[in-house]
């Protein structure tokens, strides 16, 4: 039996939740103004050519929050959900930028351009793998997405997760990034390791996100970033 103190404490913890993840609506927004129109930061790691190293001064390799740049450390991820996407980035040498992005695996563009050549040349269109997830001390939600020569430590991470009996935030996972080479040059990858189980609270935060998101598409500040992607470079966003 639940009593009265307990149904409090959930409304408390459920209500703080909203005000954490939700736009604030004590601010001057208007009411058609909701989480669809926010830009999702998501968690990059800085490579050696990145704005942050060559200009700032931070170490290559650094986890970072894509919009404010604060140092994550190794941060405890909880995914709450996953998706996929593909994009067809356009070459620098033709102005970079976004040919195309789909999210339909059924699209005729993913179904062509995800093959691989008859002569060993790489598909023309990118996939992503793309968590959704709450990280301690960040107000709002981060995406971390994997592609490329990170894209083996996102489906690391789905298969963990599969492992997980129940939903995904029911476990915690530790971020890291490694150094790698090869005979396209240096860079870091992501790693990541089961954490444990997360609490209560977290679950309940977690899916309080969950349903706030849930069917809507996910906005995050890598879309605003206009340049293609190169295998091998490390330069994953």
């Amino acid at each position: 039996m639940v009593t009265k103190k307990t149904k409090k404490t959930e409304v408390a913890v459920q209500e703080e939740t909203q005000t954490a993840v939700m736009v604030n609506t004590g601010k001057d927004y208007d009411n058609n103004v909701g989480n669809e129109d926010l830009i999702l930061p998501r968690v990059e790691l800085l490579q050696a050519l990145s704005p942050c190293v060559v200009n700032e001064g931070k170490k290559a390799g650094t986890i970072v929050n894509s919009i404010t740049k604060e140092d994550l450390g190794q941060p405890i991820i909880i995914p709450v959900f996953l998706s996929k996407n593909w994009i067809h980035w356009r070459p620098r040498a033709e102005g970079g930028g976004i040919l195309w992005r789909s999210s339909d695996p059924t699209d005729e563009r993913v179904i062509e351009e995800t093959k691989w050549g008859e002569d060993g040349s790489k598909p023309l269109a990118t996939a992503y793998l793309n968590f959704l997830c709450i990280i301690e001390g960040q107000d709002l939600p981060l995406i971390v997405s994997f592609c490329n020569t990170n894209y083996k430590a996102g489906r690391k991470l789905f298969t963990l997760t599969k492992m997980v009996p129940g939903h995904l935030y029911d476990c915690q996972y530790k971020l890291s990034s490694s150094h790698r080479t090869n005979n396209l040059g240096s860079f870091f990858v992501f790693d990541v390791v089961k954490h444990g189980p997360s609490t209560s609270e977290q679950r309940t935060k977690a899916s309080q996100i969950q349903q706030m998101f849930a069917g809507k598409e996910l906005k995050f500040e890598s879309e605003t970033v206009d340049k293609p992607v190169t295998e091998g470079t490390g330069d994953e966003f």
